[in-house]
Parts: C-alpha cells; sequence; structure tokens
C-alpha cells in the first residue's frame, strides 16, 4: 500500500486531499511547528486519530479538522475482512498558520486614573504570535460598546498601563493577539475605576537573596486605591530591636523592584510604602506600610578550587621524566655492558699467556712449566694402562686435527682464534712431534 499523492488545501478549513486507491484507514497524528523536533519514520501511535475511506472507486480523500501550524505524520493501512494490512511509508506535510486564539490569564485592575491589564500567551497560538493590541472604552448601559482605540504592544510584552481613565466610570476592555495571518479572537473584560485617592496598602513585598550581601525585593500593590507612583521598602534585622531604614523612593512606572545591598547575613525584615499625587503632587499622602516579608541575602559558600587529577600535577610529570630518563641511562648502561662482554679478546690474552711463560726460568727437573703449587701438591701418578691409553687418546687427537690450527709448545692456538689469525702453512712440520718421540 502506497500514498500517490498528499498536497495541502484551505488552510482555514485545516484539510488534506489524498490519493490512494482500494479501501483503506487513513492515520495521522503530529505536533506543533513551534517545537523544534527531528522528524523520525516510527509505528504508527496509539494517539493517532483515523478516517476510514471505502473502496471502490476512491482514488482521494479529504482529511479535514487538523490543527494549524503543526507537523503532520501520514500513513495509510489496507483492509479487507481478514483485517488491517501493514502501514504504508510515512510522509509528511505541514499545515499552515492561522489567526490564534485568544490571550490566557487575562486580568484587569482598576484605579482611579489608570487601569492595568497583564495576560499570558494564547494557548492556541496557531503560529507565531508577532504583536498584542489592548484598548480601554467607557459605556453606561448594560452592554459594553465595542472599544474602537486599541494600542498595540509588542509580542514579549505581558502587561499594559491604561493611561487617562476617568473616575468612578463603568469601562470595558478588550485584548487579542495575531499572527502573520491577522488578529485573534478578543477577550473581553469589564470594570470600574474608582474614586481619587493614595494608593491602597501594599500587599507583602517578594525578597529574594542575589548575592552574599544583597537582596531585591519586588513591590505588590494593593486594591481599592489610587495607582502607586512610587514606593519605597523598610527594613531591619529581626533580631535586634532597632528602627526601620529607609531606601531611597524607587519610581513605579519604570520598575517594579529595588535592591538593597551592603546586607550581613543574618535575618532581616521587609516592608513597602507607597504614593502617588493625591492630594498634591507636592505633599502627596503615603500609603500605610505593607505586612512584613522575612528575607536575608544568599549564604555565604566556600569556593571549591577544581581539584586538578594527579597525572596533570606538575610534580608528578616531573616524577614520571625523571624515572624515564633513570630508566633510559640504566639500559643504556645494560647494553653498553653486555656489548663490551661479548668482544673476548682471545688473541691478546694468549699471546699474553704465552709471553709469561717464556719469561719464568728453565728448571731441569720441572722443565718449563714450573708450578709453586704443583711442587706442593703434585698430580697423583696414573697407572701403566691409563697412560698407554693416554699416549694413544693424545696421539689420536692430534691425528684428527693434523690439518688444523698448528698448535706451539706451550699449547696454545693462538693463531686461530687471535685477533691476528694466520693462514696455515703448506707443509707440515713433525718436528714438534719427533720431540715428544
Amino acid at each position: 500500500m502506497s500514498i500517490l499523492g498528499l498536497k495541502g488545501l484551505n488552510v482555514q478549513k485545516k484539510v488534506f486531499i489524498i490519493v490512494l486507491y482500494s479501501p483503506s484507514q487513513i492515520y495521522f497524528w503530529g505536533q506543533s511547528r513551534a517545537v523544534t523536533a527531528k522528524r523520525r519514520r516510527r509505528a504508527v501511535p496509539s494517539y493517532a486519530a483515523f478516517v476510514n475511506v471505502p473502496g471502490g472507486n476512491t482514488q482521494s480523500y479529504k482529511v479535514t479538522k487538523l490543527k494549524p501550524y503543526t507537523h503532520y505524520s501520514i500513513a495509510i493501512k489496507a483492509f479487507n475482512s481478514g483485517g488491517e494490512g501493514p502501514a504504508s511509508t510515512e510522509v509528511f506535510a505541514d499545515t499552515d498558520e492561522a489567526v490564534p486564539g485568544p490571550p490566557s490569564e487575562v486580568n484587569v485592575y482598576a484605579f482611579a486614573k489608570y487601569i492595568l491589564v497583564t495576560w499570558q500567551p494564547p494557548l492556541e497560538p496557531n503560529g507565531i504570535i508577532t504583536k498584542y493590541r489592548v484598548g480601554s472604552a467607557t459605556y453606561a448601559g448594560s452592554e459594553p460598546d465595542t472599544v474602537e482605540n486599541k494600542k498595540e504592544v509588542d509580542k514579549g510584552v505581558r502587561r499594559k498601563l491604561l493611561e487617562d481613565q476617568e473616575p468612578e466610570k463603568n469601562y470595558v476592555l478588550e485584548i487579542q493577539a495575531a499572527t502573520s495571518k491577522g488578529w485573534g479572537t478578543i477577550v473581553m473584560k469589564t470594570t470600574r475605576t474608582v474614586k481619587r485617592s493614595a494608593p491602597a496598602k501594599p500587599n507583602r513585598p517578594t525578597v529574594e537573596g542575589t548575592d552574599v550581601d544583597k537582596v531585591k525585593v519586588t513591590y505588590n500593590f494593593g486594591l481599592g486605591g489610587g495607582y502607586t507612583y512610587q514606593f519605597l521598602v523598610m527594613y531591619r534585622k529581626k533580631s535586634k530591636e532597632e528602627e526601620f531604614q529607609n531606601t531611597s523612593w524607587v519610581d513605579h512606572f519604570a520598575t517594579q523592584s529595588t535592591e538593597i545591598g551592603n546586607l550581613s547575613p543574618d535575618l532581616y525584615e521587609f516592608k513597602t510604602v507607597a504614593r502617588n499625587d493625591y492630594p498634591t503632587t507636592v505633599n502627596p499622602e503615603e500609603s500605610p506600610a505593607s505586612d512584613i516579608t522575612e528575607g536575608r541575602p544568599l549564604p555565604r559558600v566556600l569556593k571549591r578550587v577544581a581539584s586538578i587529577p594527579i597525572h596533570q600535577t606538575a610534580w608528578f610529570v616531573a616524577l614520571m621524566l625523571l624515572i624515564a630518563f633513570a630508566l633510559i641511562v640504566l639500559l643504556i648502561f645494560v647494553l653498553y655492558t653486555r656489548y663490551q662482554g661479548s668482544k673476548y679478546p682471545v688473541g691478546e690474552r694468549e699471546r699474553t699467556r704465552a709471553a709469561l711463560i717464556e719469561q719464568e726460568p728453565y728448571d731441569e727437573e720441572e722443565g718449563a712449566f714450573r708450578n709453586a703449587g704443583r711442587a706442593e701438591n703434585p698430580p697423583p701418578y696414573q697407572s701403566e694402562g691409563s697412560l698407554h691409553r693416554r699416549q694413544e687418546s693424545d696421539r689420536d687427537s692430534l691425528d684428527d686435527y693434523e690439518e688444523g690450527p698448528q698448535f706451539k709448545e706451550d699449547g696454545s692456538f693462538v693463531e686461530e682464534y687471535g685477533d691476528k689469525k694466520k693462514e696455515p702453512a703448506d707443509e707440515k712440520d713433525h718436528s714438534a712431534l719427533a720431540t715428544f718421540v
């Protein structure tokens, strides 16, 4: 089974036309295009919606009631009396933007000459919100009139203070959001402004530690009085019965919070006072002080120095280099010693030994091979049979080496294995053997 074609239709009608053949079920599911997630092929999820398409000559089907600004995955399963077949390869399609739904959490706060409106983005944005607009108008009857003049604000704004309102009047408020497709659903609220007066008693302030010696105090206005032009914060340590200290007056039109510094780690008490232009700007009346909120700066935390792994420390690296150098020196020494021992100077040693023997004085009784140790410990005498066999063995040995190296009278074979090796003579000299006979 395969999807032969897919195309989007009018986004306001939220439909697709799917070109197909044979009786089938069309499954579709999706998520908002505002969510940045990669598309991936997977099995048809259990929450997917589906429609049954009859067989016969049906070659296309219009899928309706789709959500705007949504990534959709679509798959088709053919079916017959035996049940459903496997799902087709998924195809993907996007619905276009549409006008947004109404803003959420809309609140209206009426004062004497001001109306404050706050809100949150629509739960169904149906696209990318580009801006908001909000306005107010007085009405006299039971049914509020439509607001003609609205002021536009940026998409990131969440509150609007409407100025130049009349005290003790009925007002209708309207607010709506917009996408690239136009303005969305209007939220309408009604309210009534109060008489001109000083600000009402503020609500408890919000206190938040921002540093080891600083806190941020947010002013929270009260209802039932005039709008706050300015506010100040009163604070003191809770553990000591001392007088409250006051901050300077803060412009409430510009900001709703202020920061207090140079505090100790102790627990503090905070409260706020407000004022506006009532009764006069020169001598305004202050509001009652708010209830107390307790707070303190952030606790002092010792900064832990990031530990360096031992293999990255300087002393460990130096130690490893020193050990490596010592091993290299030891290896060189062992190789040098072994190389020197392998060069055994046979020739030089034999010549030195022969020279020492020749320098010994001749002794008629002992001969040229006299040895003091031999005189003290003479070798044992051998039997006649032993001597006879010894002579035959010696003679056989000499015969075997007749063609080999020539021995000197002292028994050395320097000229064969020495450093200064000589070539053997062509003719043998048998005088040495005759001497022994």
